[in-house]
């Protein structure tokens, strides 16, 4: 778990730009780990209640085959995604499978590297606030977008349309700059809470790695700042004698010094969504929550794929927006050639209100 001699969860705040955080070795307690041999299909490691959530403990688990541990409908599930050709699986969501034994119902989301396939198992959750299925709630957030005028506007638009179908209590746009520090370009919050708009934050509060994997993941989620890290059983893959890296997790544990940060503005739950165009990550749609706050794998979905369409509104709009500038400067420097070609007097042609626009 080491990164140039730096462990994660053991850092400060002159080497957090090095903590390994994609090899936590541990997720957060809400749902539980399963990391499988992809070749054998047996368990390798465990993190989280195994008995709640499967009925058996960790060591019934380990060396066994995953088939066994989950129903009928879970096993063909994992044992169909797993059987793809190429050597990694993105991340698979499977809704509302039963439990061993038909006691609850699960979410699974699966995906592979290589030979290590890892299965995410959580509660399937009352899915949104109201009682309208996700592809209604995506509907309506993508058409608010779509008929916003101009880039702030857009924005606007994104974080209350997204913060009325989540219910937090905040939603912001937290949009990056050329020097890598950033600003909060639109915020819709409940009523009495301090407003963040318009705010600056410098480029080390998201460290780099981090930006990488909001770069490589459209979707982050912490159900509570005061949660005790499920370690994963054995600490290492006894495969590979190394570190799994849990990159794509949604369950990923976090690191203890975001943990703060958050706690330090009295956040308890957040959630925040990547925009990212031509490969870049342009800013991040963040919502915050003062009470814990699970964001069932529906939600999530709904709020992935919404991140995704609003990237594609806001590239449109900044390309607009880019073309009239461009459109602008153009006449600009045609009056000036045009007024510098028909005089002697160079300085006394540049002096204008014009050029300095």
């Amino acid at each position: 778990m080491t990164v140039g001699a730096v462990r994660f969860g053991e850092v400060d705040l002159t080497t957090c730009d090095r903590e390994p955080i994609h090899l936590p070795g541990s997720i957060q307690p809400h749902g539980m780990l399963l990391v499988i041999d992809r070749q054998t299909m047996t368990v390798e490691q465990v993190a989280g209640d195994s008995l709640r959530f499967l009925g058996l403990a960790p060591a019934a688990l380990l060396g066994s085959d995953v088939t066994n541990t989950l129903d009928p409908a879970g096993a063909a599930f994992v044992r169909d995604t797993l059987r793809a050709a190429t050597p990694n699986v993105r991340p698979t969501l499977f809704f509302g499978v039963p439990a061993r034994g038909g006691a609850s119902m699960l979410n699974l989301t699966l995906h592979a590297q290589d030979r290590t396939a890892l299965l995410e198992i959580e509660d399937a959750l009352v899915s949104l606030p109201a009682p309208v299925s996700p592809l209604v709630q995506l509907k309506g957030l993508v058409a608010a977008v779509q008929h916003s005028v101009g880039l702030d506007d857009c924005l606007a638009v994104a974080a209350a349309a997204i913060r009325q179908m989540t219910g937090f209590d905040r939603a912001m746009v937290y949009r990056f700059l050329p020097d890598g520090a950033g600003v909060v370009s639109a915020e819709d919050l409940k009523e009495g809470l301090e407003s963040f708009l318009g705010l600056h934050y410098p480029a080390s509060d998201i460290p780099r790695q981090a930006r990488e994997l909001y770069r490589r993941n459209w979707l982050r989620a912490i159900a509570t700042v005061e949660y005790d890290p499920a370690p994963l059983v054995p600490a290492l893959n006894p495969r590979t004698g190394g570190d799994i890296d849990m990159s794509d997790c949604d369950l990923r544990s976090v690191s203890p010094i975001h943990l703060e940060y958050l706690r330090n503005m009295g956040v308890c739950a957040s959630l925040s969504v990547s925009i990212i165009f031509n490969d870049r990550l342009w800013g991040l749609l963040v919502l915050h929550h003062y009470a814990p706050r699970i964001v069932p794998a529906e939600v999530r979905v709904v709020c992935e794929t919404f991140g995704q369409i609003l990237s594609l509104q806001i590239d449109s709009k900044v390309q607009a927006s880019d073309a009239l500038l461009r459109d602008d400067a153009r006449v600009i420097r045609d009056a000036l050639v045009a007024r510098c070609s028909q005089t002697a007097d160079f300085a006394g042609s540049i002096a204008s209100p014009e050029l300095l626009k």
